[in-house]
């Protein structure tokens, strides 16, 4: 968000008075970089309010209280927090005309997530955290395994996070860069200093049944992202080997299991 004065007061009138044709342009939370410096921008509209203040979440269970700025339109409220270069996690607290006080999510920065997932969902992890856990558990594998296979399976976010991180992808493209579909298998080979992805989101491995329904035969007509895997997948250890929830798998290509603890990250857009 970067009108000139008169440009945003007009879009301010027009929240005010319901004609905005994009609320969205305006309300919520925003980063403006100006003369070097950054900061980011909260506004929000209550018409019912006598007060409001940004309840900024920190580590734990910090918080710090900012109080809003009534602007001249009379319900639209504003607060700034110069030298921030990223959106925060945040509630709204509005005191009501009868003196009610109400801790809010502010739906406004929904929207922004939705157009740069890399600034987190409310009350949820960023991009970047997810992909620092996904990293770390990376890390932690390839030091276990200098050389070979290994499996790693997590939700389709936190696999699409990975792919983009070890490949040099910038994050905010995780959901265009990779269709990940459930069941997909990828095939990225490490280097000291390198990844290279040798097959991508690969199906031919699902039985029809499992394939999703889109009305044409993806048996007959689906390829490989960039490759295609042939492997047959066996129980290296049959049931009741180690009791009943025996679910450890290997390839007959030698392809060890290891179920990284990747989880925590829902797409809402594309499922888990």
């Amino acid at each position: 968000m970067l009108l000139t004065p008169d440009a945003l007061n007009a879009a301010l009138d027009a929240l005010a008075h319901g004609s905005s044709g994009d609320p969205f342009a305006i309300l919520g939370p925003h980063v403006v970089h100006t003369g070097g410096t950054s900061r980011v921008v909260i506004l929000t509209i209550q018409p019912s309010a006598a007060r409001v203040e940004v309840v900024r979440l920190g580590p734990g269970d910090q918080r710090t209280l900012v109080e809003m700025r009534r602007l001249p339109q009379g319900i639209i409220f504003a607060a700034q927090f110069v030298g921030e270069a990223q959106i925060f996690d945040y509630r709204l607290r509005v005191t009501t005309m009868d003196g009610q006080t109400l801790e809010v999510d502010d739906p406004y920065r929904y929207g922004r997530w939705r157009q740069d997932p890399t600034i987190g969902a409310p009350a949820g992890e960023s991009a970047f955290e997810v992909s620092v856990r996904a990293i770390a558990a990376i890390d932690d594998i390839r030091a276990r395994y200098e050389t070979g296979n290994v499996l790693v399976v997590s939700h389709k976010t936190v696999l699409r996070l990975l792919f983009c991180r070890l490949l040099n992808i910038e994050l905010k493209r995780y959901r265009e860069c990779v269709d990940w579909p459930t069941g997909a298998v990828s095939v990225l080979e490490l280097g000291p200093c390198h990844a290279a992805a040798r097959c991508v989101a690969d199906q031919s491995h699902l039985v029809p049944q499992l394939l999703p329904e889109t009305g044409r035969d993806l048996v007959g007509e689906q390829d490989a992202g960039w490759g295609q895997l042939e492997v047959e997948v066996v129980d290296d250890q049959p049931a009741g080997g180690d009791g009943a929830l025996d679910f450890e798998i290997t390839t007959e290509d030698g392809v060890d299991t290891m179920a990284g603890a990747m989880g925590g990250a829902v797409d809402p857009g594309g499922g888990a």
